[in-house]
């Protein structure tokens, strides 16, 4: 088998019928992957849709204009989806998906036994403005965001025995608030949960589901790319962490952050991911995170997020801010539109993040300057 193996590969050797004995990691970001799909647009009554995993591959590649909807590997990933022996009794029904003005939710239930046992996977962030609108709500909202509040009334109403919970990016991160959200009993069903580099949540939501949390740290795997960035946002994830090797595909050669965050690229030796340790830029990224997060009120989180979406910036990352001069109008009119009030506390906010970062980096001096340098001089240029 060829070292670079992805999920693509794994599906061209995994022929053993999927069972609850031979469930693992590799099967879980497979149904992460295949969440994306959007079965809403696809089928008419999906709601109500029961399906084998291939046969609804195969209304996937009959999609008009399939070639130029999707990219190379997603086409790859489908079409062995559509010939799987794996994945040939695995029954995907309870198909929802939620978009509106400040929601951006999507998920399904895979059957794939007939004693009860069920895979719930959830949609990450689809690339829109909403989406990552309400991925900026994560660091303030204290009961939940749209997506969390749908995600754990989707998983109250599965009736499955034993259920497992998967997701990528933000779907990762749905998976883990739904399960936290949710009571002992539905709690008790759960018998394992893959976050695949999901973001955390903000510490007033994880407290007031501390008993969730509790909960969450014997079944919780995140699987992270070693040059984690998105998966380091907001509080750290409970639960074990490991770190899988990746190779960024050419398509975003020019885009680091979504190219290691990006399924495909996670490299993959039999039915487990190459693990490898995170770099010391991703827990670079993850201390500064963190002592933002931790430094800062829920207030002072809400008028940052308030001023971030002013300027547009989910509409610049999700590229539909229409072009450069567009972007500057936006930022311009977000800052002249900002009031004294919110401009006082996020300069607060700047100075107390930028006083936070030199301090940082004095420690890392400290930590990481080669023996029999004086780094006297470097750690007093930071100040």
């Amino acid at each position: 088998m060829n070292y670079f193996s992805n999920i693509n590969t794994y599906l061209s050797y995994a022929v053993t019928r999927l069972t609850t004995s031979n469930y693992n990691e590799i099967d879980a970001l497979v149904f992460s992957q295949l969440s994306y799909y959007p079965f809403e647009q696809i089928i008419s009554d999906f709601e109500r849709c029961q399906i084998s995993v291939p046969e609804f591959a195969n209304l996937v590649m009959h999609q008009q204009d399939f070639s130029n909807l999707y990219s190379q590997d997603k086409q790859i990933f489908i079409s062995k989806l559509a010939q799987s022996k794996r994945y040939a009794n695995c029954i995907i029904r309870h198909m929802r998906a939620e978009k509106e003005e400040n929601i951006q939710w999507a998920a399904f239930t895979v059957d794939i036994n007939s004693a009860g046992t069920a895979v719930i996977a959830m949609r990450g962030t689809d690339g829109t403005t909403i989406g990552w609108a309400e991925n900026f709500r994560l660091a303030y909202q204290v009961i939940g965001t749209g997506a969390q509040l749908e995600s754990f009334r989707y998983l109250k109403n599965i009736t499955a025995k034993r259920i497992y919970l998967t997701g990528h990016s933000k779907g990762g991160s749905n998976v883990c608030s739904a399960y936290v959200m949710s009571n002992a009993y539905i709690r008790d069903k759960i018998v394992r949960i893959d976050n695949f580099d999901g973001p955390g949540v903000n510490p007033e939501f994880a407290a007031n589901y501390a008993d969730g949390y509790e909960e969450l740290e014997s079944k919780l795997n995140n699987f992270y790319p070693g040059d984690s960035i998105i998966g380091q946002l907001l509080q750290d994830n409970p639960g074990k962490s490991f770190y899988i090797q990746t190779k960024v595909r050419d398509v975003y050669a020019h885009k680091p952050i979504s190219g290691q965050h990006d399924p495909f690229a996670f490299l993959v030796k039999g039915d487990q991911f190459l693990k490898t340790k995170q770099t010391e830029l991703s827990k670079g990224i993850n201390d500064i995170v963190d002592g933002l997060v931790n430094k800062t009120t829920n207030i002072q989180r809400y008028y940052l997020i308030q001023f971030v979406q002013r300027i547009g910036i989910p509409a610049l990352i999700s590229g539909d801010e229409g072009g450069a001069v567009a972007a500057v109008a936006h930022f311009v009119c977000g800052v002249i539109q900002t009031p004294p009030e919110e401009k006082k506390i996020l300069f607060q906010v700047i100075c107390s993040f930028i006083k936070n970062l030199i301090r940082q980096g004095k420690e890392w001096i400290a930590q990481h300057w080669p023996k029999g340098y004086n780094k006297s001089n470097v750690i007093q240029a930071t100040i």
